[in-house]
């Protein structure tokens, strides 16, 4: 039962990851030639148990730990490079209808299967070492770090929410919040002037708050606090997938 999983974490005080994760955009180079695929000093691939490919060591690491991640279309090998997407990361992973942007190249030394890896979202940047399976630990451990949330971190907010000009907006701002796994409760205080002021309950504090935001892009912080007030702007008439119908 995952609610008693997470009472049982809870109790511990354990960090607790809810389901509405960022997902990666993941650019990697061509594979090798297939005899460069396999380990070194490792037993050759046979047709019963053959040599998957980095993509596939990724993608099944990558799920194993939960993180959500779409892999770009292989480049072909001996094809001329576009754009560094590294120079706009946020634009490359917009455009695929990601969160993140992890760019896996081959590190200077250290043979085929050794990457640098560059995890990047805006002017943010995580760099490190290792093969595709300790690219994907990586990502994992770092967004772990950062959206994880512990229960004794929680506390009580006040968000000042503005650009709600419509029942519509409304209803969609309401579907929103109940849809974000790092908000406990979120109560109606206040209405009045296309504002809304919410008492919420968060997992966490104002910085893991604003990131679990910046990810989704549907409220955007707009001023410094106002008599102990965070203040936010509703930037979007759409929702984060999954957020629809709650």
């Amino acid at each position: 039962e995952p609610d008693a999983l997470r009472s049982r974490l809870d109790a511990a005080n354990l960090p607790v990851w809810a389901d509405d994760r960022p997902l990666t955009l993941v650019i990697l180079p061509p594979e090798p030639a297939p005899d460069l695929a396999a380990p070194a000093g490792g037993p050759a691939a046979t047709a019963a148990e053959p040599v998957r490919s980095f993509r596939q060591l990724f993608q099944a690491t990558a799920a194993s730990r939960g993180i959500p991640v779409v892999l770009a279309p292989e480049p072909v090998a001996g094809s001329l490079a576009g754009a560094d997407p590294l120079l706009d990361p946020d634009g490359a992973a917009r455009a695929a209808g990601a969160d993140l942007l992890l760019a896996g190249r081959p590190a200077p030394a250290g043979g085929p299967a050794l990457f640098r890896w560059t995890l990047a979202r805006e002017a943010d940047r995580s760099e490190w070492q290792g093969d595709p399976v300790e690219g994907a630990h990586g990502l994992a451990d770092r967004l772990a770090a950062r959206y994880a949330t512990a229960a004794s971190s929680g506390r009580v907010l006040r968000l000042r929410i503005t650009g709600v000009d419509s029942f519509d907006a409304y209803g969609r701002l309401q579907r929103y919040l109940r849809s974000m796994g790092l908000i406990q409760s979120a109560d109606l205080k206040e209405v009045g002037g296309g504002q809304l002021v919410y008492e919420v309950a968060v997992r966490g504090d104002v910085n893991q708050l604003n990131d679990a935001f910046a990810l989704r892009r549907v409220l955007e912080p707009v001023a410094a606090p106002v008599a102990g007030d965070y203040v936010y702007r509703l930037v979007t008439g759409t929702l984060p997938a999954g957020a629809e119908g709650l």
